[in-house]
């Protein structure tokens, strides 16, 4: 049948027709039409398609939702049968839709009719799966009672934590394990407030954001509204005075005009929350404060007068609203305690997809500097390694290490702040670009692409417009790519200008800034997305900016826009700054709350040296130049950037007993200055203790290089307590091998690089010699060592290791550790390292094609101080066609004991499933040739005093040193 019913005789026949021919097609539901491109026809235009269904309906807007759902649609014809009757189920005086399906070009005139076209875009990808979190070949029963330990280490750690960490190991879904029922407290966390009692010999000032007055004197009883107010008072006395600002847990978030600045007059301030009484606080709450403490925010809330309006090229279905006079140069934008998604394409929600989702494979055009030179290392020779010297010889670079100290200066290190890029050619010029004899290490300065072909037409349409040459784009425009082989990290590029070739439809997108965020360079990006135009405000929960005029389109469960959107502005909340000669010294934060900071992913970046790494030097709480800074208890949700950052001359700082969630980029960075090859004292940080905190489901803006806890140039951290999980990449780095002497002690760490590969749960590198003063005063380059002890690590999704010692590192001591699923690493002329006393489960089921242990190094340049002994080792039964086993080594000369020179193993205990081959599961796979039994390794004079046992420990025996390992008690 078809709706071009010219003449009543045919109605009339075609409902004889319709009375003995059901409708077989099933009608379908109302879709989004959010994704799809209409074409209105011109009044009174019929479409002479094959019909998919016809059905009563009430309006063409219902027909057209119908159209949307049904991928088979191609467009409608809406029909009034007035006074004419039509089929049986659409009889006189009803209307009736027609779907349309196959060819929708030949069109027909008739009266009382509407038609469209409806063009469907490709069906996107489904979401990628991410790996499995229980590796396959890991015994379920045995895994269950593993993650049962860390449960129990989180509770013995942060009892308020205990519910997000069963959630995060799939307790339920994997071990069939409700919440543990001893986790009585989870989800308080005692803080015992305080009541807003004044020690003596204190300057007390009192804020309540509800009933304060900046007029009143800041006296519990008359206290001022704003926190800035209360820092003046404290500065009024004309006698040093130490001060206590108490903030009262205010009805909303103490909205920040502008960060606050302590200096050195404000030496021995405390910021606490105080409530009329002690209580309990709980963890802080989506929208950011639970009642119980002060909040202090980087966001303005308005609420706008909204209008609904259509957008060209969407249809009605999608509903866009707009408020004018919305003013501000804001990055985030929340709506019920949740932050938003910028105007994008592919459409994606960055902070529960994982890459590559909402990514854009298409091959664009990338375009290095037009201006753009080969790059100049320059080395200082005079600071280098002597062991190395002799390993990678006195030329400049060394592959992944240098045994110089070697930077690049300007050119393509003008992207960083200050224009420098550290490092060797690894941590520089990684993926760069050969121009004239030489790389040009930096970034692409603009990208084109053929804007139908890449965007689809009805986004290309919708972006382009009426829009012909070159215009500027709103500030919000942005480029996100990622540079993938394997997945190492992502770039932001900020768009400067854009230009439209009409003849050939290649648009080109122009850099102004960004491509900042990571030390390596990059020819190109395989994966990248837009951002920042109306014109892809085309899904449920997007919004866009410019000119004063804010756009927002519904998600689909909500019927009106909301009372009041949050605002994200202001990059930081609370700067302590000091010098070295003038430090600020005994600052308190304590039990005060933090929110809805901007993204600052544009800002200037520095790159750290010696690893991949850059850093933006500002966070929502920045410290430098500080003696004894304390900051405890707080909460950080939604923080655009950095949650904490530790900057240049610090002693003795303390964070603790915080919780960080959906941050940008890194929780918490500790990072000293480096004068080039130099690292002054008092340029870096000693004595940093991080203990008991929590950081989780960050990285939202930042996947690569950047996990919870980023160190370097800084001696003597003490890291322990700590639970971190659900990154996109490592939880912890150490980004150089400089100073030392930091310990790593009973952290639990898991479901890391969950958006990249190629690394660990903790992760360090060492390619780059720095000098400073040894203990005895004397310059030196050899570190003191690091110890990592009684931690619990698991290596799933796609970590590779639990412990990445990559590219150099050295002096690490690893000692008594729980790592599930992976073993551990010594790289490309690691030296001067000790693993003993550790549980690896199942190190040749995960991972990398890994075993219980890689020992890979250069040509001739093997490592040499290395001790691999008294582990315990459960092995899986691996398939024997891979390199896993028990160890790999590279290159191995199984007839010499020199080579590997002196990396020795010695009494440990190594277990095989019962009934599969030792000499498969238990290989040793020396070099590049075929694997080694154990039984041959032991007769070459190896792993002396180690045994290999035929069936696996029970689930008891392995819970039990798990838990002697983390000082837990039996249960």
């Amino acid at each position: 049948t078809n709706s071009n019913l010219t003449t009543m005789a045919a109605r009339l026949a075609l409902a004889v027709l319709f009375v003995v021919v059901p409708v077989l097609a099933q009608i379908p539901p109302p879709g989004s039409c959010g994704y799809v491109h209409v074409t209105p026809l011109p009044p009174q235009t019929n479409i002479n398609g094959d019909d998919l269904v016809h059905f009563p309906s009430p309006s063409s807007q219902d027909c057209l939702q119908r159209c949307c759902g049904d991928a088979q649609c191609d467009g409608f014809t809406f029909t009034s049968y007035q006074p004419a009757p039509g089929p049986a189920d659409c009889p006189s005086g009803t209307t009736c839709c027609w779907l349309k399906t196959g060819s929708v070009d030949s069109h027909s005139p008739e009266a009382n009719v509407t038609s469209a076209i409806v063009a469907h875009p490709p069906a996107p990808p489904p979401p990628t799966p991410l790996p499995p979190n229980r590796p396959s070949g890991v015994p379920a029963s045995t895994d269950c009672r593993v993650r049962q330990v860390a449960l129990l280490l989180a509770e013995k750690l942060r009892p308020d934590a205990v519910h997000a960490v069963h959630d995060a190991l799939q307790m339920t879904t994997l071990c069939n394990a409700t919440a543990a029922a001893s986790a009585g407290t989870a989800g308080l966390r005692p803080r015992h407030l305080s009541s807003g009692a004044n020690p003596s010999g204190r300057i007390a000032v009192y804020v309540d954001g509800d009933r304060g007055s900046d007029t009143a004197p800041g006296t519990k009883t008359s206290p001022v509204r704003s926190v800035k107010q209360g820092l003046e008072l404290t500065r009024a006395s004309t006698v040093p005075t130490p001060a206590t600002i108490f903030i009262k847990a205010a009805s909303k978030p103490y909205e920040l005009a502008a960060p606050l600045f302590l200096g050195p007059a404000d030496s021995g301030l405390a910021i606490t929350s105080y409530t009329s009484q002690d209580a309990n606080g709980r963890g802080i709450h989506d929208d950011g404060g639970d009642g119980q403490r002060a909040v202090l925010s980087g966001a303005r809330t308005v609420k706008p007068l909204w209008q609904q309006v259509s957008l060209p090229g969407r249809s009605d279905a999608l509903k866009v609203f707009m408020a004018k006079n919305i003013q501000g140069n804001f990055t985030t934008l929340s709506v019920g305690g949740r932050r938003q998604v910028l105007a994008r394409h592919p459409n994606a929600n960055t902070e529960t997809g994982h890459y590559p989702d909402g990514t854009n494979a298409y091959a664009a055009d990338w375009q290095l500097p037009p201006n753009a030179t080969a790059d100049t290392r320059i080395v200082i020779s005079t600071t280098n390694r002597t062991e190395w010297v002799k390993m990678f010889g006195k030329g400049v670079g060394g592959g992944s290490m240098s045994a110089f100290y070697e930077y690049i200066k300007g050119n393509s290190a003008d992207r960083f702040q200050p224009p420098l890029c550290p490092g060797p050619a690894r941590s520089c010029c990684s993926n760069a670009a050969s121009v004239g004899s030489g790389l040009y290490c930096g970034v692409p300065a603009s990208m084109s692409f053929n804007a139908t072909a890449a965007l689809g037409a009805s986004v290309a349409s919708a972006l382009l417009g009426n829009r012909t040459g070159s215009w500027t784009p709103s500030p919000l425009m942005a480029v996100h790519g990622w540079w993938s082989a394997p997945v190492w990290y992502n770039l932001i590029f900020g768009v400067g200008s854009v230009a439209l070739d009409a003849a050939t439809g290649t648009l080109a997108l122009n850099f102004s800034r960004g491509g900042n965020q990571a030390s390596q360079g990059a020819r190109s990006l395989s994966h990248w997305w837009l951002e920042g135009d109306l014109g892809l405000l085309d899904t449920g929960g997007e919004w866009y900016h410019e000119n004063g005029t804010l756009w927002y389109a519904l998600n689909g469960t909500d019927t009106a826009p909301p009372n009041e959107v949050v605002l994200s502005e202001k990059l930081s909340l609370i700067n302590v700054v000091g010098t070295p000669s003038a430090p600020v010294r005994d600052v308190t934060i304590e039990n005060v709350d933090f929110a809805h900071t901007a993204a600052g992913m544009l800002e200037p970046f520095e790159a750290l040296g010696g690893g991949d790494q850059a850093i933006h030097r500002g966070g929502a709480v920045f410290a430098e130049g500080v003696e004894r800074f304390t900051l405890r208890g707080a909460d950080f949700v939604d923080i655009g950037g950095n949650g904490v950052v530790i900057s240049g001359y610090s002693r003795d700082a303390i964070i603790s007993d915080t919780t960080l969630v959906r941050f940008g980029a890194a929780a918490i960075v500790v990072a000293g200055h480096a004068e080039l090859d130099w690292l002054r004292a008092e340029n870096i940080p000693i004595n940093t203790t991080i203990a008991n905190n929590v950081a989780h489901d960050g990285g939202v803006y930042l996947k690569g290089y950047f996990g919870p806890l980023v160190l370097a140039k800084q001696q003597a951290a003490h890291i322990v307590g700590n639970l971190f999980f659900n990154t996109p990449r490592s939880a912890l780095l150490f980004n150089d091998g400089a100073l030392g002497g930091d310990v790593v002690e009973n952290n639990l760490g898991f479901n890391t690089n969950r958006d990249t590969q190629d690394t660990g749960v903790v992760y360090t590198y060492d390619r780059l010699v720095f000098k400073f003063l040894g203990p005895d005063g004397q310059p030196t380059v050899v570190p003191q060592p690091r110890v990592l002890k009684n931690n619990m690590f698991l290596a799933n999704y796609h970590t590779i290791w639990p412990i990445d010692h990559d590219d150099g590192s050295s002096y690490y001591l690893d000692q008594d550790n729980v790592l599930v699923y992976a073993g551990t690493k010594s790289f490309l002329g690691g030296h001067n390292m000790t693993t003993r006393g550790n549980l690896f489960l199942w190190p040749n089921l995960a991972g990398w094609e890994t075993a219980a242990m890689l020992y890979s190094s250069v040509v001739n340049a093997s490592g040499y101080n290395e001790f691999w002994h008294n582990n315990t080792v459960v092995l899986g039964a691996a398939p024997a066609a891979t390199r896993r086993g028990y160890l790999d080594l590279q290159p191995c000369n199984l007839d010499s004991l020199t080579d590997p020179p002196t990396l020795l193993l010695a009494n440990n205990t190594i277990y095989v499933p019962a009934g599969s081959s030792p000499d498969s599961v238990a290989a040793i796979h020396c070099g590049k040739g075929q694997p080694v039994s154990f039984a041959d390794w032991q007769k070459s004079g190896h792993d002396l005093g180690s045994s290999l046992v035929m069936g696996l420990p029970s689930d008891d025996e392995i819970v039990h040193r798990a838990m002697a390992l983390l000082g837990l008690q039996q249960k």
